[in-house]
C-alpha cells in the first residue's frame, strides 16, 4: 500500500511540478502526501516517501527527461545567436533547471543556478 501510495504521490509531484513552472508557485509535497494517504506525521517529514523506491521509479524518469531536455538547451544554446530565439532557449532553460531542482530536492532560489549562470556569462563573452 505504501509503495503504490510513494508512486502516487510522485506522479502528482511531477504533474504539479511540471504544470506550475509558469506562475512559480511551490509544490507542497506534505498536502500531497496527506491527499494520498499518508499520517500528517509522514507528510511532515517527506524525505520519508521521496527516498523510496517506489517513488524514485515514478520521479527518476522525469529528472533524466528534464536533465536530457537542459542539456539539448545548453548545446543549441551555444549555436544560436539570434537574440528571439537565443531568448527563448534561456526562458526553455530557466523552466527545465527549476523544474529539475524541484524534482530532486535542489534549491529553486537564485543560489541553486549560480553555475548556470556563470555558464552562459562565459558563453556570452566568447561570443563578443
Amino acid at each position: 500500500m505504501s509503495s503504490q501510495n510513494a508512486q502516487n504521490v510522485a506522479r502528482e509531484v511531477a504533474r504539479l511540478s511540471l504544470g506550475k513552472s509558469r506562475n512559480r508557485t511551490k509544490v507542497n509535497l506534505g498536502k500531497i502526501a496527506m491527499k494520498n494517504g499518508y499520517s500528517k506525521h509522514t507528510a511532515d517529514t517527506p524525505k520519508n516517501i521521496t527516498e523510496t523506491k517506489s517513488y524514485k521509479e515514478i520521479i527518476n524518469p522525469v529528472i533524466k527527461q528534464l536533465e536530457d531536455e537542459r542539456q539539448a538547451i545548453l548545446e543549441r544554446m551555444k549555436k544560436t545567436r539570434n537574440k528571439a530565439k537565443y531568448r527563448d532557449l534561456t526562458y526553455s532553460l530557466d523552466i527545465t533547471t527549476k523544474n529539475h531542482q524541484l524534482l530532486t530536492g535542489g534549491k529553486t532560489e537564485n543560489g541553486g543556478v549560480s553555475e548556470i549562470a556563470e555558464l552562459i556569462n562565459s558563453w556570452i563573452k566568447k561570443a563578443k
